[in-house]
């Protein structure tokens, strides 16, 4: 009876090895986004979140492993691990504000894996259109990180939206008077001047 109730065990654990391997590429899509990219120029990295002081400044495009997250005031903050551009031989746990900081994308982040350059990655510009004010020329200490700007625009209403498409779902609110790049023709969409940014 003994050698029966083995025989039975050995046999359900090589089907259920064999059943886990045929779900296993079903599961390797599922890769996590650990990475992030700052979305606009001079961007603070900040020993704390919510802090006044800053370690450096990020451009566009700059990446940073994400280690979690912290609201203050109810501001979202990432915690994140990365070089910066003053001092790129040394690494900091530090935080950026999430409105100026969005998740890799899964082909963004095995591209950044694979040949990670700082400052390499152009916001991606399907996942952040938004509404915008009055196109206006950079500020001279302002120097595209990324190639591909089409232009600068500055948000010129408090709290514009920004959405995932032309009148779609809002993902954050950007504050009065940000300059930032954008990316492709300004487009007009039921009376509306929208820009990727």
């Amino acid at each position: 009876m003994m050698k029966k109730n083995a025989g039975y065990r050995a046999r359900c654990r090589v089907l259920c090895l064999v059943v886990a391997l045929m779900l296993l590429p079903a599961f390797g899509s599922l890769a996590e986004v650990t990475h992030g990219v700052v979305t606009m120029d001079k961007v603070f990295l900040r020993p704390k979140a919510g802090a006044a002081d800053f370690i450096d400044r990020l451009h566009t495009g700059w990446a940073a492993e994400i280690l979690g997250t912290q609201t203050v005031d109810g501001v979202l903050w990432y915690k994140v691990k990365t070089n910066t551009p003053t001092f790129p031989n040394r690494t900091y746990e530090a935080y950026i504000h999430g409105n100026f900081f969005r998740l890799m994308t899964e082909a963004e982040q095995a591209a950044w894996l694979a040949n990670p350059v700082q400052a390499s990655l152009v916001p991606a510009a399907s996942t952040s259109p938004a509404a915008t004010g009055n196109q206006t020329q950079p500020p001279d200490a302002v120097a595209p990180a990324v190639q591909g700007i089409a232009g600068y625009l500055k948000i010129t209403a408090h709290n514009t939206n920004l959405r995932d498409k032309p009148g779609g779902s809002t993902l954050v609110q950007l504050p009065k008077g940000l300059v930032t790049a954008y990316y492709g023709a300004i487009s007009q969409v039921n009376g509306y001047s929208w820009a990727f940014i």
